[in-house]
């Protein structure tokens, strides 16, 4: 009521208007948290326990959200309300903001440690069944210090059994063994979690991409619904604004350009041509659908969440949030890498195929073109420490984030992030794009985030990760996501866990930004894809996020089935 006096006070309508608004948001909120109350109070208990938990949750809602927490069942209480108001896709950094409340309670004999697990383990079924996103643990407080607590480790406990909240644990050279402890154990449940970020590189390369964050608000970093990268409370973050589907204007430029290409790098440089004017033009539409949202499609409750929207009496969507940006994912890296590593071996170098006779197997979709098929298969594949390939791989790659780093979002004048998380989409993506120089055929899967395409990484992990370090990943500070399928017998035994966090450690002092496990065998999947009454509750990362095995569709069961199936 304060702002909305002032704003009356200085007779500025526009800030009148939205201050008004606001209150009515407010009295629709308080509306709503008293139909709880009622419902609560009219519903009967099946037994005194019921009654005793009924009891305590009405006695917390009369105080929250609308006074601050006190305990930690309240604090957790408090998440959830919001959660269910915003359909929030990242509460932000849950350990760092429960310990607070989590360590007084224990030690005053307020709470157990395992009244608190099970309090997590609830909000991780409240999550699950509301089918919400992610939530982050880990990493560094705004003072620079590390950041895991014992509620790290109790959320990590309690997620076993979940594939809900997609929680992103930032990984620090010093984080305790207790929280390595509790994130192998909670990999080896197989459900798809915890999903592993680089801190140090994340916070360092933050700070390059954007060099106004100040040092209190970088330490807030989080990801949006998967993993796009945001500050916690203080970003309008597009959330996916748009992808490219890179394979697809590969097609396009073979189509286009091949035949008048004299040599292999005039033909690269056309393809890259192409795609730097599809970022421009995309970037351009995003700006135009971001004015119209700013104009037409204001966000009430997300701006209500965002201390800045208030001071600034702007909306949301109309630039109020203290940083704007936006996430733009690359989609399908490694099979145009092995397509232009084909095309150079088996067309540019050894001449065993014209130029035209490629573009007819391609047209084709290789229908008697066995023998030239063979040959392009057996080119060098991204994924195998390849120098000739993952050089192509890195070169593209930086090519797209040079471009998307030149635009700028119309909402504060914000940077475009790249990233590489193919959610469900790597299916659906194939289904666009024709034949590729790769071997891969007609509507066939497009590759899987950035790691190889599904099944062509055949030097073991170690390799895997050369070749995906060998990229600029820093660039794709709106998280590069790469899928890591593991044996569960490589998480049995202690000597087995310690090669697993060694390989993390590993891939992170190469360069690599984030890593998720699955954690099962070829048997159990195609089992699940047999009898999936079985397997209600088996999880399996996708894009940046773990979905249950069985219902997602059968394209894309198949795309993870043809992952690589890694020995520790």
């Amino acid at each position: 009521m304060t702002y909305l006096r002032e704003a009356e006070a200085s007779g500025d309508a526009g800030k009148v208007d939205f201050y008004s608004g606001v209150c009515d948001v407010f009295a629709g909120i308080r509306a709503w948290h008293q139909n709880i109350l009622d419902h609560l109070s009219g519903h009967q208990p099946a037994d005194e326990a019921e009654a005793a938990r009924l009891r305590k949750l009405r006695e917390v809602l009369t105080r929250i959200p609308f006074k601050p927490a006190r305990t930690f069942y309240e604090a957790i209480l408090t998440h959830v309300f919001v959660m269910y108001l915003d359909f929030c896709d990242n509460p932000g950094r849950l350990d760092i903001e429960l310990a607070p409340y989590y360590e007084p309670d224990l030690a005053a004999g307020r709470i157990t440690r395992a009244e608190a697990l099970e309090l997590l383990r609830e909000l991780c079924r409240i999550v699950c069944d509301n089918d919400t996103w992610s939530a982050t643990i880990g990493g560094t407080n705004p003072k620079g210090s590390p950041a895991f607590s014992e509620v790290t480790d109790l959320c990590l406990e309690a997620v076993i059994g979940h594939h809900r909240p997609n929680y992103q644990l930032r990984i620090r050279p010093d984080m305790p063994d207790s929280t390595w402890g509790a994130a192998l154990d909670a990999i080896a449940a197989a459900t798809g979690q915890p999903a592993l970020h680089n801190e140090m590189l994340y916070l360092k390369s933050l700070k390059n991409a954007i060099p106004d964050l100040t040092d209190d608000d970088l330490a807030w970093w989080a990801g949006a619904g998967c993993t796009e990268t945001l500050i916690q409370g203080r970003t309008n973050c597009g959330s996916l604004d748009a992808g490219f589907n890179l394979p697809w204007i590969l097609e396009q430029s073979l189509h286009k350009h091949l035949i008048a290409s004299p040599d292999f790098e005039s033909f690269v440089s056309s393809f890259e041509a192409e795609l730097v004017e599809n970022i421009a033009h995309v970037t351009g539409l995003l700006n135009d659908i971001q004015r119209d949202r700013a104009i037409a499609m204001p966000h009430p409750m997300r701006t209500i969440l965002h201390q800045d929207c208030i001071e600034r009496g702007l909306d949301f969507n109309a630039g109020g949030a203290r940083y704007n940006w936006g996430v733009l994912t690359l989609a399908g890296l490694a099979n145009v890498a092995d397509s232009l590593a084909a095309l150079r071996d088996v067309v540019f170098s050894q001449g065993f195929c014209s130029k035209a006779a490629l573009l007819d197997a391609l047209k084709a979709d290789f229908a008697g073109y066995d023998e030239l098929l063979a040959r392009l298969v057996r080119a060098p594949k991204f994924g195998n420490d390849a120098q000739d390939v993952d050089d192509l791989a890195a070169h593209v790659f930086s090519t797209a984030c040079d471009e998307i780093a030149r635009h700028r979002t119309y909402q504060g004048s914000g940077p475009y992030l790249p990233s590489c998380i193919i959610f469900m989409g790597a299916p659906a993506a194939g289904m666009d794009v024709g034949a590729l120089p790769d071997g891969r055929r007609a509507r066939e899967p497009i590759a899987d985030s950035i790691g190889p395409y599904q099944g062509r990484d055949k030097n073991g992990p170690t390799a895997t990760i050369r070749s995906v370090t060998k990229l600029p990943l820093h660039r794709a500070i709106g998280t590069p996501v790469f899928n890591l399928r593991i044996q569960p017998s490589a998480l049995k035994s202690k000597s087995g866990r310690m090669r697993v966090r060694s390989l993390v450690e590993a891939y992170f002092e190469l360069g690599g930004m984030q890593l998720q496990f699955s954690v099962v065998d070829q048997e159990t999947l195609q089992d699940a894809i047999d009898n999936p009454e079985q397997y209600a509750n088996l999880a399996v990362r996708v894009g940046g996020f773990s979905g249950l095995f069985t219902i997602l569709s059968p394209e894309l069961q198949q795309a993870i089935l043809a992952r690589t199936l890694h020995e520790a």
